[in-house]
Parts: structure tokens; sequence; C-alpha cells
């Protein structure tokens, strides 16, 4: 499938939030990511809370944080690329609310919010894969 079908049209002409199969692995390494490297217990979470997350797998308080290694080659090529694709796997990825939020958040609209975020997906799967990361 190539760009221009993945722009699906609704009624209302919004682009929606699919995306080409291409994609679908480095969104799911994106999603991997925004966890493994955003949400590990804190010392200051609930008793409970970090109970549960300890049961699930995640490290224990003031330990290093569980990440696999393609979620740590995709952290360290954020880290060295332009500022605004962090900014848009960090917004889209790690932090909840609409679309329409996330895009006000990132300074756009809903529509380019979806474009930014498919030529990002685009990068990050480019930059992997020419560290050998094919995905």
């Amino acid at each position: 499938m190539n760009s221009a079908a993945a722009q699906i049209v609704d009624v209302t002409g919004r682009i929606d939030g699919r995306i080409d199969e291409e994609l679908r692995g480095i969104d799911a390494l994106c999603a991997r990511w925004a966890t493994e490297a955003w949400d590990w217990p804190s010392p200051q979470k609930s008793p409970i809370y970090r109970g549960m997350r300890e049961r699930e797998g995640a490290a224990a308080p003031g330990s290093p944080p569980q990440i696999s290694d393609e979620s740590m080659l995709l952290d360290r090529v954020l880290a060295h690329s332009d500022r605004r694709y962090y900014a848009l796997v960090t917004v889209w990825y790690v932090y909840t609310g609409s679309v329409t939020v996330k895009a006000k958040r990132l300074h756009t609209n809903r529509t380019d919010l979806y474009h930014r975020w498919r030529r990002t997906l685009e990068y990050l799967k480019g930059r992997l894969h020419g560290l050998g990361l094919t995905i």
C-alpha cells in the first residue's frame, strides 16, 4: 500500500489514524518504547501500584528500567535526531488525550499531526533499518 492510500478520508473530510501495513511494526515499537522508557514505577508511587507493576515484571524502584534492545536502539535514534521527531513520538505515544489535544500540544492541527506522525514513523523506520534493525 502506498502513502497516498494510507490517508483515508472519512465522510467529514478528516484523515483518520489508520496507517500502512508496512508502518505497523515501527508503530508497535514506538508504543513499546513509550511503555519501557516511560512507564516504570518510581519510589513516589503508592506501594499497591508498585507491587502490581513488579508482579507484571516491571523493574523494582531504584533499579534501572527493563528496556529491550530494540527500544534502546529507538531511544538512541530519537536522542540523535531532530527534536521534532522526539517531541512527536513522546506526545503521540506517552501522553494521553485525544489527537486534537496532542495536536495543540505540538502547535499544529489534527490533520497535520496525522501527516507528521506517518512521516515520523517512516523516518524512524529508515534510520533503524540503516542501523541493521528491520521492522
